[in-house]
């Protein structure tokens, strides 16, 4: 029976209420998050429990702030004095678990809850997923001026659109959600739960996939003579660049653990990043799409 395992967790930095649920389940069947190296969660197995958990934001305190961080520091000092275990952080994100049964709660001013997630995500969020939108908007301008049409053209299309609309929509709706939570914290009540916008985040996810699998399918049956190795090609590509995100990732935590300043950080990332695509670039048309 392995005592390790990796998940994909399909969970966003603004959702805290759906990251405590899924730990709290994780470890009712046996499972502790020990830490995450983004987009993969890695998880030990252990005796089944009721753990709680709990979700703090530092908004200074991302995947390239040095450590160890004061800041952080003391956040973790105060927590432990309560009762609560660090787990592990995710660029802002704070992760604490509690294994009694009615622990003292890690958040009592429920505006200030939302001021730190709110300055978390303009920080580590909001830009990012402007980029996103710009590059997947440009890609789809310049796939729309193909002369070839056809079934794959225009799935590949559709697929270019739900990304485009993944990002707009995650950030309009986090502004419309923002502006109703402020107005409740205002009246005295507590944050409202913001783990729909997850839910809207994993459909377009689905729908990418699930398109991306049909145009792959489309391509092999219905294209032309050398489909073969354009499907080949896109499933070399996705695999490779699962496989940068990953090293980028492990590269940054490596770097922030040795004192690297984050300036220092985003640029030998950036590079690395430039590089590694760059070659799995050429490497598959070299010797797949023109084989």
């Amino acid at each position: 029976m392995k005592d390790r395992r990796i998940a994909f967790e399909l969970l966003e930095l603004y959702d805290w209420q759906g990251v405590e649920r899924r730990l709290e389940r994780q470890a009712a069947k046996g499972w502790r998050l020990e830490k995450i190296v983004s987009p993969f969660w890695y998880y030990r197995r252990a005796k089944p429990a009721q753990v709680r958990y709990a979700v703090t934001y530092l908004p200074n305190v991302g995947e390239a702030t040095p450590r160890p961080d004061p800041e952080a520091q003391a956040l973790d000092a105060v927590c432990t004095a309560a009762g609560w275990e660090k787990i592990c952080d995710w660029n802002g994100m704070q992760i604490f678990s509690n294994e009694q049964p009615d622990p003292l709660p890690l958040e009592t001013d429920e505006r200030l809850r939302l001021q730190a997630i709110h300055q978390t995500l303009k920080r580590h969020w909001m830009g990012p997923m402007v980029i996103v939108a710009v590059c997947l908007f440009l890609m789809l301008l310049f796939c729309w001026g193909w002369q070839e049409s056809g079934p794959a053209q225009y799935i590949w299309r559709a697929m270019l659109c739900c990304g485009v609309l993944y990002p707009v929509s995650e950030l309009g709706l986090y502004g419309l959600w923002y502006l109703r939570a402020r107005r409740a914290v205002e009246r005295g009540e507590k944050c409202p739960s913001n783990h729909a916008l997850t839910l809207i985040s994993n459909g377009f996810c689905a729908a990418v996939i699930a398109l991306f699998v049909l145009f792959l399918v489309v391509t092999l049956l219905e294209g032309p003579p050398g489909s073969g190795g354009r499907v080949v090609y896109m499933l070399l590509y996705m695999i490779g660049y699962m496989a940068i995100v990953w090293c980028i990732s492990r590269l940054r935590i490596e770097l922030r653990e040795r004192g690297f300043s984050a300036a220092a950080n985003w640029g030998l990332v950036i590079l690395l990043a430039f590089v590694l695509f760059f070659v799995l670039q050429m490497l598959l048309t070299q010797f797949v799409l023109y084989a």
